[in-house]
């Protein structure tokens, strides 16, 4: 199978709060890229014969599933947490599913199982494993709880990290000039990981701009 280069593991947790140690992640999102290039990894159908040269769009790409870390009776909620969760949907989806009783912890134990194994499949050679670095927008946070609640695949990642808000955050220190984004995160998980890998495309392309013109040495 191919190398991947650059590989970045985006991710994007909603939770009940923002301690991991008493709060729970209900809902997660997952792409894997080389560079900027979206791999579609998650494929039930994918197995050995994945072919990770293939094109995809990265909102194409997206593993994303409403998930309890934690029984959900005995979920602690942030007061912000709940009405947020509340005016976007994921609340009265999460107790949908509770009472469908798919939010078993053998789920949740499955599912960090099926991720770490579709980036096994394509991030191990002789043996080795190409660590990915984590990428989101405020991704400590996320990183924070993945090392509480999901330590196997925590194991897996690169120690460096890409925050798509650090970043924006150090072009706006520098007086940078770039197109405002007008969008709102949304909350979700799949729509928050595809606005974080919009702007980090859009930064990015601003930068090496800014080479290319013998702005930056």
């Amino acid at each position: 199978m191919t190398l991947i280069k650059d590989p970045i593991l985006w991710c994007d947790f909603e939770t009940t709060g923002l301690d991991p140690n008493h709060h729970s992640i209900i809902e997660m999102a997952f792409v894997l890229t080389d560079g900027f290039r979206p791999i579609d990894i998650f494929k039930e159908s994918a197995h050995d014969s994945l072919d990770i040269s293939a094109d995809c769009k990265f909102e194409d790409a997206v593993f994303t599933t409403v998930i309890a870390s934690d029984p959900v009776p005995e979920m602690q909620w942030s007061t912000h947490a709940y009405e947020m969760h509340k005016k976007s949907g994921l609340y009265d989806q999460l107790m949908r599913e509770h009472n469908e009783q798919r939010l078993t912890r053998q789920a949740f134990v499955d599912t960090e199982h099926y991720i770490a194994s579709s980036l096994q499949r394509v991030l191990m050679h002789d043996g080795k494993l190409q660590c990915p670095r984590l990428a989101g927008s405020s991704v400590h946070f996320d990183k924070g709880f993945m090392l509480k609640k999901m330590p196997s695949l925590h194991s897996m990642l690169f120690y460096r990290i890409l925050d798509v808000s650090s970043v924006w955050g150090f072009f706006d220190m520098c007086k940078r000039s770039f197109p405002d984004d007008k969008s709102e995160a949304a909350h979700r998980a799949k729509d928050d990981i595809v606005r974080s890998f919009t702007i980090a495309k859009r930064l990015g392309g601003i930068l090496l701009d800014d080479v290319l013109l013998g702005a930056l040495p």
